[in-house]
């Protein structure tokens, strides 16, 4: 099954979707797919700005770029996939958020480094993919703590509904 956004189905020069590890890529990124930029997902909360096709992005869990027709894509299984896009669609963004990177706030992070190249991130709309959810992600105390420091800002009942269970896309 390949899932898209209402919101960001309404900028019509972008295409998006969450997919399956078996689901066939949508036939508009198949002549693009090989030009897509080349990361390793560490669980961490760097954002790479892509600027060239088949660029070495290193360890990343986010990336920027303005290039049409340049696929970006990055891989989860229980954590949350977001994108981003600006509204005019001359730019967009996706994001890896683990626990490791949401403490960490890769968010934020996305944000600044937007900010760096002049974006105003007001100007951007966002989906949150299917992830894992706080019926089924028990964590241990130790990281309920982290989150509560690390959070302080948020409702800990928003990102902690049930004893020891987290809800990370509550928290993006």
């Amino acid at each position: 099954m390949f899932l898209k956004s209402k919101l960001l189905s309404q900028i019509k020069t972008i295409q998006h979707g969450f997919g399956t590890h078996g689901e066939p890529l949508p036939s508009a990124l198949l002549e693009h797919w090989t030009n897509r930029p080349i990361l390793k997902q560490v669980h961490g909360s760097a954002i790479a700005l892509v600027d060239r096709h088949q660029q070495d992005c290193g360890e990343a869990d986010g990336l920027i770029t303005q290039l049409p027709q340049l696929p970006i894509a990055i891989v989860t299984a229980d954590c949350v996939p977001l994108l981003f896009a600006h509204q005019s669609g001359k730019s967009v963004a996706v994001v890896h958020a683990g626990w490791r990177g949401t403490l960490d706030r890769i968010t934020e992070k996305l944000w600044q480094k937007l900010r760096s190249t002049g974006e105003d991130p007001q100007e951007w709309v966002a989906a949150i993919g299917p992830c894992i959810g706080a019926c089924c992600y028990e964590v241990g105390p130790d990281l309920i703590e982290k989150f509560r420091h690390g959070f302080p800002e948020i409702e800990p009942s928003l990102w902690n509904p049930i004893d020891r269970m987290l809800d990370l896309a509550s928290i993006h």
